[in-house]
């Protein structure tokens, strides 16, 4: 999520650009659902095919490595991608990128999201766009729900999804915390989801009151699409960072 503004914002800086995202299988979906993506090419697809091939037959003029990841730094150089962009705090890309560029996530004081176009420089982009802008360029827009995604929502209740875990990406608020949330608010005038997968879901079951008649357990009944969708649909979404 955190790299699709960098889709939008080069789109206004290079009219008429075509961007491809290399991204894992279970990713697919968010980006598929961004319009600024043209193209989504997983990593898997790489994998069990020629992969240089396949990166040769996007005809790219390049290719920023936002995500470093050896393998496809190697074939992105063996495609002989012209433009070949990554951090140079990693080894291989002094050997596969022809552009590289440094800089600290971790003593950085700039939003994760910022920080990724600081790999945009070689190219020219030339600023740092600030939070409020990236949060205008995400191009994200959600399916609508299918009958699966409406059955967990009530008319007349406003939606509420709580998503408990992060597979451990992030500081989580902590299911007491949840637990309270829940009994706190008015089943009258809430529904809330429960959402996660289904090994969160053996996690957060046994310390959340499911059985309260506004509460719906939602953990491990959904795909990304519809966890999508029904993000889309709901009013609110209380989740850690990485959720």
């Amino acid at each position: 999520m955190l790299t699709l503004p960098m889709a939008g914002l080069l789109k206004q800086r290079f009219p008429g650009l075509r961007i491809t995202f290399i991204g894992r299988s279970y990713t697919a979906p968010v980006l598929r659902h961004c319009a600024h993506v043209d193209e989504v090419l997983t990593l898997e697809e790489l994998q069990a095919g020629d992969a240089v091939t396949i990166l040769k037959g996007l005809q790219a003029d390049t290719l920023v490595h936002v995500f470093p990841h050896r393998a496809v730094a190697r074939w992105a150089k063996t495609a002989e991608i012209p433009v070949r962009i990554g951090t140079g705090h990693r080894w291989w890309h002094w050997t596969t990128c022809n552009k590289r560029v440094f800089f600290s996530r971790r003593k950085s004081a700039l939003h994760e999201a910022q920080l990724n176009f600081r790999l945009l420089d070689p190219l020219g982009f030339g600023r740092m766009p600030s939070t409020e802008e990236l949060g205008r360029n995400y191009g994200f827009t959600p399916g609508a729900p299918d009958e699966t995604v409406r059955s967990f929502l009530r008319e007349g209740r406003r939606a509420v999804l709580l998503h408990p875990g992060s597979r451990g990406s992030a500081v989580e608020w902590g299911l007491p915390n949840f637990a309270r949330l829940i009994q706190l608010l008015d089943p009258e005038r809430f529904q809330v989801v429960v959402t996660g997968t289904a090994q969160e879901r053996s996690d957060y079951a046994p310390h959340l009151p499911l059985d309260l008649p506004h509460v719906q357990d939602a953990g491990g009944r959904l795909d990304l699409d519809q966890l999508i969708a029904l993000i889309g649909a709901s009013d609110a979404l209380v989740a850690a960072s990485t959720g």
